[in-house]
Order: structure tokens, then sequence, then C-alpha cells
């Protein structure tokens, strides 16, 4: 190779290591992107908080959607196949325990995820209420569970859910349902308590059995009065019935006395007559002798 080439070609080599390198002093170092966040799990019952749960139960309660609200409960000492007909019952009942008792703020609730931790209970507990029941402090509690990696819900527990027959009897407004089996009280047909249904059937019955009896009762009390009615309504009608064969009677008597008499008067009508045509007869013979005796005297 010619000495010019070669020191073109090195010429050429260093004009192009000059160039990347201020095109590469140029460009600005790229900033490492920074990590994203995962964003944090979401309930969709809204349960995060002690607050947040109830108020959630409590609105599923009032629109009567009771499987939404079982959701809220910790139904894990039922067996699988009671869950979905005892938890909308309990549900219904917690929720209706709540709405009575004046004495429940649902704002008095915790809105930290964590719940109240100066409350004194452990920290996945949040007390809801309590009540006074044969001078034993019965509470109400929720617990903080665990339900998928990052996400923790607030649920009434499991031990609480087992004193809700209990309060809910205890808390009637009836006296009744305070004395008879809790198992009568916490079931419901219709949205009715069992023992109102047994109580009305039992009812039915009494006044089916005391209704006959009130029937004999009332027709051997009756019976001298029905007997001397009686008698007086035959005597009316005897009188009526002789009045009217009375009235017939007259009636009869009266044509019979019409039709006597129109023959009577026929009778005479036809006598006279006759007696007229012999009265004419007698006139007409007396006439014709004396005009013949007058020609016999004249000859």
């Amino acid at each position: 190779m010619a000495p010019d080439r070669k020191i073109f070609l090195c010429f050429g080599r260093a004009i192009c290591f000059l160039a990347l390198s201020v095109l590469s002093a140029q460009t600005p170092p790229e900033t490492p992107k920074p990590e994203e966040k995962e964003a944090p799990a979401q309930d969709p019952l809204n349960r995060l908080s002690p607050q947040s749960s109830i108020i959630s139960f409590l609105e599923a309660c009032r629109s009567g959607n009771f499987e939404r609200a079982a959701r809220s409960l910790n139904l894990d000492r039922l067996p699988r196949g009671q869950r979905l007909n005892d938890g909308p019952r309990l549900a219904q009942q917690l929720g209706r325990l709540l709405d009575r008792d004046a004495e429940f703020d649902v704002a008095a609730l915790s809105k930290d995820s964590r719940g109240d931790l100066s409350d004194g209970l452990p920290e996945d507990r949040e007390r809801v209420g309590s009540w006074e029941v044969n001078g034993k402090t019965l509470e109400l509690q929720l617990e903080r569970r665990n339900r998928r990696a990052g996400l923790a819900v607030w649920t009434f527990s499991s031990d609480s859910v087992d004193l809700i027959p209990q309060l809910v009897q205890m808390t009637s407004d009836s006296t009744i349902e305070r004395y008879i089996p809790t198992s009568l009280v916490a079931w419901n047909v219709a949205g009715t308590p069992v023992w109102r249904w047994i109580a009305l059937a039992l009812l039915i019955m009494v006044v089916v059995a005391m209704s006959r009896k009130l029937s004999h009762l009332a027709i051997f009390l009756l019976r001298p009065l029905a007997g001397t009615l009686g008698r007086k309504i035959d005597g009316l009608v005897g009188q009526s019935g002789y009045v009217a064969t009375r009235a017939s009677q007259a009636g009869d008597q009266t044509r019979s006395d019409g039709i006597t008499d129109q023959c009577h008067h026929n009778r005479d009508s036809a006598c006279c007559a006759l007696r007229r045509k012999r009265r004419r007869r007698a006139f007409h013979d007396n006439h014709v002798g004396h005009g013949l005796g007058q020609i016999g005297n004249s000859l």
C-alpha cells in the first residue's frame, strides 16, 4: 500500500474517534426509573377498618342483602352446609340488634386499619358493643383476619357470632321471648319467629274448641226462648190463617148472595111478565064477551 494512502486512513480513523467522543460527551446519562409501588389491596366489601366494616354491614342489612352482610361474619364454626342458610339469618338478627341499641354509635369505632390500639384488647380485636345479661357482660367484637397476601379485613369474631341468638332473645321487646327456648326465637319463617307461628296455631285450635263449647251453651240457653217464640209464631200464623179463611168464606157468601139476588130478580121479572100477559088476555076476553053480549041483546 502507498504511504499516502496509509496516512489518509489513519487520519480518517482519528477524525471518527474524535466525533464519537464528542457525541458521547453530549448525550445525558440515562436516569434509572423509580420502582413502581404496588397498589394496596382493596376489599370489595370495604372491611379494611372497624368502622368501614360495620358501615358496610349495616348498609347491606338495611337494603335486605343479608347474603352480602353474612360475609362480615366469621362462620368458621358452622358446618359448610349450614353457612348458606344460617349466615343470612344471623346477619339479619345482628343488624336488628345493632339498630335497636340506642347506645351503639358506629362513629365511635376506629377508622384505622390497625384498629384502636388503646382499648386494652389484642391488636387484632375491636370492641363493637357490650350488653348486661343476667349479671354478665357480653361483648360483640371484630377480629382482623388475613384473607390473602397483603389484605386484612375486619369481621365479627366467631365467638361473637355464637352470642347473636342469646343477645337477640335477651334484648327483645317481647317479654315472652325472654323466657322461651332460644331456638324458637332465633329461627324465622317468612320473617316471623317460629314461636309466633306455633302460638298462632295454638290460638286457632283454642278458638275452634271454644266456639264448639260456646255453640252448645248458646243452644242450651236459647232453646226455651226458641220454643216460646215458636209457639207465638204458630199462634200468629194460626190467627192469620183463620182470618184469611173467614175472609174467603165471607167473599164466597157475598158472591152466593149476589147470585141468589140475581136469580130472584130474574124470577120476579118473569112472573111480572106472565101476570101482565094474563091481565092482557083477561082484558081482551072481557071486551070480546061484552061486545058479543051487546050484539045478542040487540038481536
